[in-house]
């Protein structure tokens, strides 16, 4: 076959390009320390970043949502904790109030501390997050969730909880539910509640009762009206029938009603009368307002100093409730807080296995890279030395 000079030149010349440009690719993959720099590269390789890439963006919103649902519900735990506080602190205020030593002086003056602290507790109900919220009005964010009225509160919040993504599937939620932590508080002992008549002329103060008998439990309103100061019947309101009548009252001695056990101390008079009610939701405002009033009742004599000491004793029994109420509150959020922990440390992992698998992929060897730069240099070098010699042997060159 026969070339003419021209496609030798040429030939040469494609040869000496195609070789130039792999040893510039080389090169290229060393100043970026990447050994794909197209997908035309590694086709392959190539899929496999962009679906390593893809995966390390979605683990990074994971982290991100994992911060940011760290901060709320550290707020949260913080906040419930003081809760906590203020709540025992109000256990000790009303403590304090029974004390048979203390005037109407000192209870007033125990009642503005209370005050005081109530308005402590609607801060608290009303704390935001750190995104400007609340963490304790649910979905609606559009205004403060809990407003002080003249008997407790209202709340204008929902029953929803936020959720943030924190993991593949998983969805946790950052908020806490205000009106089961403030508001549907059971009142009483949680199955019932007892309260002595408001007009009750005697001394008798009756406890906040037990559950007896679980099973005997009718759900129903009881009543222990005194016939006299040494008997008493027992009526199921619910029924509008009586359940006993003339039972002997001995001071501290076990009643037993339907399941239900109390104690009356103290020297009841005729015409006086305990409630027994199934247990309603009471707002943990509520029950602060109630002792406020009761502790600014003057006690003019034994019957009224026995009206506010079971009103006191009534509002500690459902103050031990919104206690519990919050406490587990506090203890969901604590077990959110744990597995958020658990779930970074394992997003971590993940970050640093992706981080492996993308280096891997792309990340270029450079002491292969340099020895094939060489190489490429000296097959260039040779190669222009050959054409150089090669396009010397023509006729005309031999005959001089």
């Amino acid at each position: 076959m026969r070339m003419s000079t021209q496609q030798m030149f040429s030939q040469a010349n494609a040869s000496l390009l195609a070789q130039q440009s792999e040893m510039s690719h080389v090169q290229q993959q060393m100043a970026t320390g990447r050994r794909i720099l197209s997908p035309s590269d590694e086709p392959v390789a190539a899929a496999a970043v962009l679906q390593t890439v893809q995966s390390m963006a979605f683990n990074q919103r994971h982290a991100d949502n994992q911060t940011a649902a760290v901060a709320t519900l550290n707020l949260a735990e913080s906040t419930l904790g003081s809760v906590g506080d203020a709540l025992q602190n109000v256990r000790e205020q009303l403590l304090a109030a029974n004390n048979g030593a203390y005037n109407d002086s000192d209870r007033t003056s125990i009642a503005t501390n209370l005050d005081a602290l109530r308005g402590q507790l609607l801060g608290l109900a009303n704390a935001r997050d750190g995104a400007g919220g609340f963490l304790f009005s649910g979905f609606n964010q559009s205004g403060v969730p809990f407003v002080l009225t003249a008997s407790g509160a209202s709340y204008t919040g929902d029953d929803g909880q936020r959720q943030v993504e924190v993991g593949p599937q998983r969805s946790m939620a950052v908020s806490v539910n205000g009106a089961s932590t403030f508001m549907s508080i059971p009142n009483g002992n949680g199955v019932f509640s007892i309260n002595a008549g408001a007009i009750n002329a005697g001394t008798g103060i009756i406890d906040a009762g037990r559950v007896a008998n679980p099973s005997a439990l009718t759900g129903h309103q009881y009543q222990i009206a005194f016939t006299g100061p040494a008997a008493y019947d027992v009526i199921d309101v619910t029924l509008g029938a009586a359940v006993s009548t003339g039972n002997a009252y001995a001071p501290d001695t076990a009643i037993v009603i339907a399941g239900m056990q109390t104690a009356i101390s103290g020297a009841p008079a005729a015409g006086d009368v305990f409630n027994i009610d199934p247990s309603k939701n009471q707002d943990v405002f509520t029950t602060i307002s109630n002792a406020i009033a009761a502790l600014k009742t003057p006690t003019v004599n034994g019957a009224g100093l026995a009206a506010m000491t079971n009103q006191v004793n009534a509002a500690l029994t459902c103050l031990d409730r919104a206690a519990e109420t919050a406490l587990t509150a506090r203890t969901v959020v604590g077990s959110r807080q744990a597995e958020i922990s658990r779930l970074q440390e394992i997003t971590s992992a993940h970050n640093v296995e992706h981080q492996r698998r993308l280096s891997e992929l792309q990340d270029l060897d450079y002491a292969k890279a340099a020895s094939d730069v060489a190489r490429q240099q000296m097959i260039v070098e040779a190669s222009q030395q050959t054409f150089a010699r090669t396009s010397k042997l023509n006729l005309f060159d031999y005959l001089r």
